[in-house]
């Protein structure tokens, strides 16, 4: 079942991911080191009902020791109807976009600094800035630990698969962002600002930089999934990337709310 998620596997696969369980019916994507629902669900095949391997996927979260997770297309509406009727809930909706061409406008390079994460400390600013995002507790990405996701970064930021950058506004970092590339498929990922700082030219100056390793390695194809929100596709649509399909994640209700309890969103009582 080659998609957006098993593009996406391929490319952070020994970063975010450990292995997939493929069969006719469904992938499980799961991770042994990080236990967010970012990195641990299921994508159904549409030629068999969810009804028909629900009990054999739910053995394998199980097994796995992971609750049990699933994205679905925004247009399969009856993936949606059967799981919300297993109490399953929406925590998460998501966008999948893909370049479709477009002239890059680059900034001044000499205003900018954008480093390529090479070093310790350079890898420390840009952790900075990816902790400033992502630590919130469970955030709508579903990184709900994120020193799991440090630690990985930690060991694969001199990884030839991937590149990152940060820009920095005087010695502040305050944007960063990391390209992997698989087969000639590549992936924006980990991107992410400081307050204030999306609609600036340091964001541009990451983007672009993103695009120049992109057209380095002579990309296939360059998608990136980003939450559900107009302002920031719009954003990336400036840049000539267009909606490939929107996404659901849905958790089973009961699992979502005791990590909302685990990570004190909710009062225990």
């Amino acid at each position: 079942m080659f998609n957006m998620f098993e593009m996406s596997f391929n490319v952070q696969k020994g970063m975010y991911y450990t292995d997939v369980i493929s069969t006719d019916a469904y992938n499980i994507y799961y991770s042994d080191d990080i236990s967010s629902q970012h990195c641990n669900f299921a994508v159904f095949s549409d030629v068999i009902p969810v009804d028909d391997v629900y009990d054999e996927v739910l053995a394998h979260f199980n097994k796995l020791k992971r609750p049990m997770v699933v994205y679905v297309d925004s247009n399969t509406s009856s993936e949606m109807k059967s799981l919300i009727e297993k109490k399953f809930k929406v925590t998460y909706s998501g966008l999948w976009l893909r370049y479709e061409g477009g002239e890059l406008v680059f900034p001044e390079e000499s205003k900018i600094d954008v480093k390529t994460v090479q070093t310790e400390e350079e890898l420390e600013d840009f952790l900075e800035v990816f902790c400033n995002s992502y630590s919130k507790k469970f955030s709508h990405y579903g990184i709900d630990d994120v020193t799991a996701y440090v630690d990985s970064m930690r060991k694969n930021y001199k990884n030839p698969k991937y590149r990152s950058f940060v820009a920095y506004d005087g010695k502040k970092p305050v944007v960063v962002a990391t390209v992997g590339v698989d087969n000639g498929f590549c992936l924006v990922f980990n991107q992410t600002t400081l307050e204030g700082y999306l609609n600036s030219p340091f964001s541009e100056a990451v983007w672009c930089e993103c695009m120049k390793f992109y057209k380095e390695v002579g990309g296939r194809s360059l998608c990136t999934r980003i939450i559900n929100n107009q302002s920031i596709e719009r954003w990336y649509w400036n840049y000539g990337f267009k909606r490939v399909k929107s996404v659901y994640r849905l958790t089973h209700d009961d699992a979502y709310m005791s990590s909302l309890r685990k990570n004190k969103c909710l009062d225990a009582g």
